[in-house]
Formats: C-alpha cells, structure tokens, sequence
C-alpha cells in the first residue's frame, strides 16, 4: 500500500495515536473499545475486528447498549462529539463505588463544541480520566483514496429551497477540515462560484478559515489545491451507463452488494477494495478488457506454482511442508477471487443480453452527442423513431428504470419545452413525476419555447466540425464501443490540475492565482519561492450532492493515463448509482432526517462556531477542587502535527 494514501494514514491515526497510545498508559490491564453508531461504521470501514484484537483490544462494544461492567479495564471511548455520547459516558461513572471501568480514555473523532465537553465535567467521571483526545478524524474510508460523508440516501436534500443550510456548511467543512489534518494538508481551496445557495463558497471560506487558524504557526504548511462542487454542476453524468467494470457493477449488481463495497455473489461476500488485487487492477477498465485479461490472468494463476496447489508434489522436509501450506492460504484467497470475478463478468455478459443494454448505451450517447458510433451527425427524425422504439421494448421487458434513466438524459441535456417532454415521455406515475418536477432544485427547468426538432442539446460542442472530426478519430483508434459524451468533472479536474480552469468560474479562496508560467504548475504548491521542498502534492477534490461510479472512474483514468500528476483523493456527502440518484430526486421534497450520528440541536448548529479553537491536539481533563467543592474543568491544548504524533498528557 502506498504512503500517499488517506486510508493508511487515517490506520495510522487510529493505530498509533488512539490504541496503542492507550495500550501503553493501561500497561498490563486489559483494553476494551466502546464505539457509538457512526464511529462503528468509519472504523469498521478499514479496520477488521482481527486487527483490532492482534493490536490488544479485549473487546469492541456499542456505547448504546448495556454493557457487562469490567471495573478492573481500561475503557477506550472512540465517539462522536453529540450530546448523546458524552451523557453516555457520564452515565458509565455515575456511581464512584462501583465504575463500570478502572480508568476511561475519550478520544473524539471530530472538534467538540464546549457546549458539549462541559458534560464531562463530572467529578466521578473525571477522576477516572487520563486521556482525552480529538483525533479529527470524521469519514468514511471506501478505498484508498476514496471516502465520503455518509450522507446515504440524502445528498440531494442539500439543495431544497428551505433547509438548515449553515448547519450543514459547518458539517460539510467541519468533517473535511478533518481529512486535511489527517494527511497533514493546508490547500488551495477552489470553488465552484455557481452553485445552489453559494454553498461551495460558504463551505470553502468556512474551511479556509478553520485551516488558517490551525497551520498559522507552521512554517512551511504542505500545500495542495481541494476543488470544490456542486451536483448543480452536472446533473446529468449519474444517469447515463458506463463500460468501466466498477460502473457497471455497482449499476448491475446493486441487489447483491451490502455496506457499501461488500458484493455477496455465488454464496461468497468480498470487499471490493484494493485489498482484492483483482479488483484493483480491473476497476478503471472497459468492460471489454477486463474480460480479455482475466481470461489470460486465469490461466496463468492456473499454471503457477499457487495454481499447482493441488498435484501430487512431494515434499522432502519441514520447510516444503511449511512453503505448501503458506501457498495453500493463498491459492484459496486467489481462488475465491478469480471466482467471484468471473462470475461477475458472466452475469454482466448475460444482462447485456437480455436488458437491452447495447441499445441503451447507445440510444443515451446520441441523445447526449447527437452523432453515431461513428461520430456522424444524427437526423433528429431517426432518433425520435429509435427512441420510441426502444421505450416500447424497454416497457415490453419491464425495464421501467431504463426508462426513467433516458428520460432523465433528455431533460437534463435538451432544451425540451414540459409539453414536448411529457408527450414523447408515455405515461408517468404521479411518483415518477415527481423526478422531473423536482429537477428545478437542481436548475434544471424546461424550455419556454416549443421546438420541432425536441431534440436540441444545451451543450452543442459536438456540433463543431473540428470537435467531431477529433471525435471521429478517438473512436476509430479503439476496438471496442467507448461513450462519446464523458462525465463533465473529468475535463474540470483535468484543467485544475494543470492549472487552465476559468477562475471566474473556479476561483481560489484568497485570491490565489495560477503560476503564470503553466509549465511550472507545481508553483501552485510551493511553501515558499524555492520549490526544494515541493513532494507530490495532494489533490482533493470533493462534490457536495453525492458522486456517482462513473464520475469515480473517470477521475480515476486521468490519474491512470497520467494526466494528473499528483497523488488524488476523491471524495463526496455519499456515493450512489443511477437507481439511487433517481430515488433521491424522487424524494426530495419528503421530510428530511439525515442518518448522520449528529443532533441538529446542539450547538455546532450555530453559524458563529469556528472549530479553529480545537486544533489536532490533545485536551487535558485537569480535576480541581473549588470552595464549594464541585469538579472544574481547565481545558489545556498541547499543540502538535499528525507527522509529530499526539502530545503526552501534562
């Protein structure tokens, strides 16, 4: 595994600043880990229960449930920062004869607010107290350098009309400050300047302003740039199918595939991660490839020594028995994925098949291209024929979502008048329309002028010869089908990374500018005039609203194809497929309760706070004894960087 990438750090800060930390303070005394609803989730996301215990951990339990007392334990508490969990653990201590632990160690995964730490000023908690921490460390790993928010279901309630706007520009940049702090990072932020309600601009001067406060006293802050988006920005790249094989599984398979990553398929469940080595060399390739190589990678595991696993080999000693055994462990682990892989090509294979996909694939390419396979221009006439033709198959087969996904192409693509639309549209169930009307959130409303021709593009870029003929000469160069029309963020990223994005459209956070010579991009990045110092940069770029597989993918294959040359992170509030990003549209005008472990009533709902006052530090619970003889609390910052590790407790 890499050092560049944010899943080892975010192991690192878990492993060394929090377990082994604690481990070394309790000595000899055993250790149990109490997580709440949300820490359970982000941790259980890159740490396996065997890792836990092979690190020294007794036991992992839930703060919410009653829990067997072990008085002679040290307890680590790894929570949020809500009231809820901090009434918890004074709850664990309220009676000083009989603690539920012998000694209590807090770390927070994000900033806490006062408001909140003053619960722990409890006098039988206190003096059981000997660490108490805020790791900043509040996301949900789902790769290396993938994670997101865990906003579920609800990435597009962002945008309604009427919303509790400034709590969530706190969360939004509140949980990413915590990403920055992990890989030690002070970024150039860049927003996208028109977005519903400003929300990039007031999340990137919220977040600007909280890294500020906290890398102002280091002198040379690592430097990078984190873009800033918006789904008003492409409403349309989560809708259309993709060739590449993470696309097309998380499309296909949604039915098959639990907490985020783990795909249960032929009586076997495995985490699509990049501990799946297949996984990781066959994730960003067409559909196409993949089954060429694994064809190829079969049969050579198959002729390996691994693959001999099972023939009659003898053994001469201890060591050839030791060195069989040790290959037995991994022919079955290779075993296992070479079999669910295959089986997932196969059911791909067999769904291209029956759903109709060649023709879907292509009937959304033209509509989003207006030109062929062979980068030719379309008469509208055709297309409106192969449209409905293929709408009458699609309903023939009870593909209803197919033809919900290309209606939503067609809204979010054409300058299309609502008359036209709902005509060539068929009949709508009165949920279905919801999807449609409830675009305009997203600033996508219907034309105000009939057209004859229903099936004009608002982006007419295709429309230029030279832009066909360039086209025309990337599609007749590769073998197999490639879509015409990309996800819109690949281009943005592209052009922020070489330093060539609109900064009217793109502007920095205090008015930083691009280097003026482009071929010393790097410039960007520097500390200081002199570029010694300057080490593969991070680039994050995140999209407020959720990101779909295929913008995943497509980022992905820019850094692959080298086209970005800095280590990137990717990440969003949740991350979806077609299926779900309609569902949200469909719902978006329900009553909202985002399923996030926070308490809208707490006092980080207020726009003032500023999280600066909590830098990545340890706070001391110093127990002192007034005249009235109540516990006070004195709250002490030890200030320290990731790279320097936790300070010691004063």
């Amino acid at each position: 595994m890499s050092d560049n990438n944010l899943k080892k750090k975010a192991i690192s800060r878990i492993v060394n600043d929090m377990i082994k930390d604690v481990i070394n303070k309790a000595k000899n005394t055993l250790v149990i880990l109490i997580l709440d609803k949300k820490t359970s989730k982000m941790l259980s996301s890159f740490l396996k229960m065997s890792d836990l215990i092979n690190l020294g951990i007794f036991t992992v339990e839930s703060l919410s449930i009653s829990r067997q007392p072990y008085p002679m334990y040290h307890a680590i508490y790894f929570i949020s920062s809500n009231k809820k969990s901090c009434e918890a653990i004074v709850h664990d201590f309220k009676h000083s004869n009989k603690p539920k632990y012998k000694r209590a160690h807090i770390f927070f995964c994000e900033p806490i607010e006062n408001e909140n730490f003053n619960i722990l000023v409890d006098k039988k908690l206190v003096q059981r107290v000997l660490s108490c921490k805020e790791l900043n460390l509040s996301f949900y790993i789902i790769d290396n350098n993938l994670f997101d928010l865990g906003f579920k279901n609800d990435n597009l309630k962002l945008f309604k009309e009427f919303f509790n706007l400034n709590y969530y520009v706190n969360k939004i940049s509140n949980d990413l400050y915590t990403v920055c702090l992990i890989i030690d990072l002070y970024p150039n932020i860049q927003y996208q300047k028109k977005s519903k309600n400003s929300i990039c601009e007031k999340i990137a001067i919220k977040l600007n302003n909280n890294l500020k406060q906290f890398f102002l006293k280091k002198k040379k802050p690592r430097r990078g740039i984190l873009l800033l988006t918006d789904r008003t920005l492409d409403p349309t790249s989560p809708l259309f199918h993709d060739y590449n094989y993470e696309s097309m599984i998380y499309d296909l398979f949604s039915n098959l595939i639990e907490n985020k990553n783990e795909i249960k398929i032929i009586k076997e469940t495995s985490k699509l991660d990049d501990n799946d080595f297949l996984w990781s060399k066959y994730k960003n390739k067409h559909i196409a490839k993949v089954c060429d190589e694994l064809s190829e990678d079969f049969d050579n595991f198959r002729k390996s020594d691994i693959g001999q696993i099972g023939s009659n080999k003898e053994f001469e000693n201890f060591d050839d028995m030791k060195h069989i055994l040790q290959n037995m462990e991994s022919y079955k682990k290779s075993n296992k994925l070479f079999n669910i892989h295959i089986n997932l090509c196969e059911e791909i294979n067999k769904k291209f098949k029956s759903n109709n996909l060649n023709n879907i694939f292509e009937m959304e390419q033209e509509i989003l291209s207006g030109v062929d396979i062979n980068a030719n221009p379309i008469d509208p006439k055709d297309l409106l024929i192969n449209f409905n033709k293929l709408k009458s198959e699609l309903e023939n087969n009870n593909q209803r979502n197919d033809i919900l996904r290309i209606l939503s192409i067609m809204m979010t693509s054409l300058e299309i008048s609502e008359n036209d639309f709902f005509n060539n549209a068929g009949q709508l169930s009165i949920e279905e329309k919801k999807i449609f009307t409830n675009f305009n959130q997203l600033g996508i409303n219907f034309s105000e002028n009939k057209k004859k021709n229903i099936f004009v593009r608002k982006d007419k870029s295709l429309e230029n010869k030279v832009e066909r003929k360039k086209l025309k000469k990337k599609l007749s160069e590769i073998e197999y089908n490639v879509l015409r029309v990309s996800p819109k963020i690949q281009n943005i990223i592209e052009k922020s990374a070489n330093c060539e994005l609109d900064l009217n459209e793109f502007p920095f956070i205090d008015d930083c500018n691009y280097p003026k010579k482009k071929t010393k991009a790097k410039s960007i990045f520097a500390t200081n005039d002199d570029d010694s110092n300057f080490d593969c940069p991070e680039y994050i770029y995140f999209n407020i609203g959720g990101i779909s597989h295929n913008e995943i993918t497509a980022i992905n294959n820019l850094i692959n194809e080298n086209k970005i040359p800095y280590n990137v992170i990717i990440g969003s509030t949740g991350i979806y497929n077609a299926e779900d990003y309609l569902k949200e549209l469909q719902d978006l005008n329900n009553n909202f309760k985002l399923d996030v472990e926070d308490n809208l009533n707490d006092k980080n709902n207020n726009d003032d706070n500023n999280i600066s006052n909590y830098n990545d530090s340890e706070i001391i619970l110093d127990s002192k004894k007034s005249d009235n003889d109540k516990t006070n609390i004195e709250l002490k910052i030890v200030e320290n960087s990731y790279s320097e590790g936790m300070g010691e407790k004063i």
